[in-house]
Protein backbone atom coordinates (compact mmCIF):
# COMPACT_ATOMS: atom_id res chain seq x y z
CA UNK A 1 0.00 0.00 0.00
CA UNK A 2 1.17 3.25 -0.88
CA UNK A 3 0.29 7.16 -0.22
CA UNK A 4 -2.69 7.04 -2.78
CA UNK A 5 -4.26 4.12 -1.56
CA UNK A 6 -7.73 4.54 -0.97
CA UNK A 7 -8.32 2.53 2.79
CA UNK A 8 -11.29 0.02 3.30
CA UNK A 9 -13.20 2.17 6.08
CA UNK A 10 -12.74 5.48 4.23
CA UNK A 11 -13.02 7.15 0.76
CA UNK A 12 -10.16 9.27 1.67
CA UNK A 13 -6.06 8.56 0.86
CA UNK A 14 -3.62 7.39 3.91
CA UNK A 15 -1.57 10.45 4.32
CA UNK A 16 1.39 7.97 4.56
CA UNK A 17 2.09 4.32 4.77
CA UNK A 18 5.23 2.77 6.44
CA UNK A 19 4.17 -1.39 5.54
CA UNK A 20 3.09 -1.63 8.80
CA UNK A 21 2.08 1.33 10.47
CA UNK A 22 -0.63 4.30 8.42
CA UNK A 23 0.52 7.01 9.80
CA UNK A 24 -2.30 9.61 9.79
CA UNK A 25 -5.26 7.66 9.13
CA UNK A 26 -7.50 8.56 11.55
CA UNK A 27 -6.82 12.33 11.14
CA UNK A 28 -10.10 14.57 10.66
CA UNK A 29 -8.99 18.14 10.02
CA UNK A 30 -11.05 20.94 12.06
CA UNK A 31 -14.36 21.74 11.50
CA UNK A 32 -14.83 25.20 10.74
CA UNK A 33 -16.67 27.43 13.39
CA UNK A 34 -20.70 27.38 14.02
CA UNK A 35 -22.11 30.31 12.42
CA UNK A 36 -24.22 32.76 14.51
CA UNK A 37 -27.44 31.18 13.12
CA UNK A 38 -26.24 27.34 13.65
CA UNK A 39 -24.89 28.59 17.05
CA UNK A 40 -29.02 29.94 17.74
CA UNK A 41 -30.52 26.85 16.17
CA UNK A 42 -28.44 24.39 18.38
CA UNK A 43 -28.89 26.46 21.50
CA UNK A 44 -32.75 26.45 20.79
CA UNK A 45 -33.17 22.48 19.85
CA UNK A 46 -31.21 22.07 22.98
CA UNK A 47 -33.23 23.84 25.26
CA UNK A 48 -29.98 26.40 26.42
CA UNK A 49 -30.31 29.65 26.89
CA UNK A 50 -28.66 31.88 23.72
CA UNK A 51 -25.46 33.54 24.35
CA UNK A 52 -25.47 36.98 24.59
CA UNK A 53 -24.39 39.11 21.53
CA UNK A 54 -20.98 41.09 21.87
CA UNK A 55 -20.45 44.69 21.41
CA UNK A 56 -18.90 44.46 18.28
CA UNK A 57 -21.83 41.74 16.88
CA UNK A 58 -24.33 44.35 17.67
CA UNK A 59 -22.58 46.74 15.97
CA UNK A 60 -21.70 44.99 12.79
CA UNK A 61 -25.47 43.57 12.65
CA UNK A 62 -26.85 47.24 13.05
CA UNK A 63 -24.16 48.48 10.36
CA UNK A 64 -25.29 45.42 8.12
CA UNK A 65 -28.88 46.23 8.10
CA UNK A 66 -28.65 50.17 7.64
Amino acid sequence: MDATTISKDSSRATPYDTGKVKIGVYYEPPKPPLEPDELLLQHALLGIAPPKETFFQRLISRLMKG
